[in-house]
């Protein structure tokens, strides 16, 4: 059985930036990613603005229930980078239940 209501967001907040005494990944993935976890095995993803402005969206498959992770580039659907800010995502899987979560990125 899924639980839709375990979807998580690491890192969150996501940061940018560095200090003299860690690396360039200190705060994230090396890919410079968002990545959901516990995904169903089919399922939508759609990040909002908290204005309700879609930012961005992708689809997560894995026949097998193995894989739950689907992984965001922290960039809109033109590919530039997102803005500072709290960020609403919402995701509904193939069976029609849906949770939402919130987000921050701190550029």
């Amino acid at each position: 059985n899924e639980d839709i209501d375990r979807v998580f967001a690491v890192p969150n907040p996501y940061r940018t930036g560095t200090s003299a005494v860690t690396s360039p990944y200190y705060h994230n993935f090396p890919d410079l990613s968002i990545k959901f976890f516990n995904m169903p095995k089919e399922a939508d993803l759609k990040i909002f603005t908290v204005a309700g402005d879609l930012v961005w969206e992708g689809h997560h498959s894995s026949p097998s229930g193995t894989n739950g992770v689907l992984t965001w580039d922290v960039k809109n659907k033109e590919g530039g980078e997102v803005s500072s800010g709290v960020y609403i995502f919402r995701v509904e899987s193939s069976t029609g239940e849906d949770m939402y979560g919130r987000l921050v990125v701190i550029r």
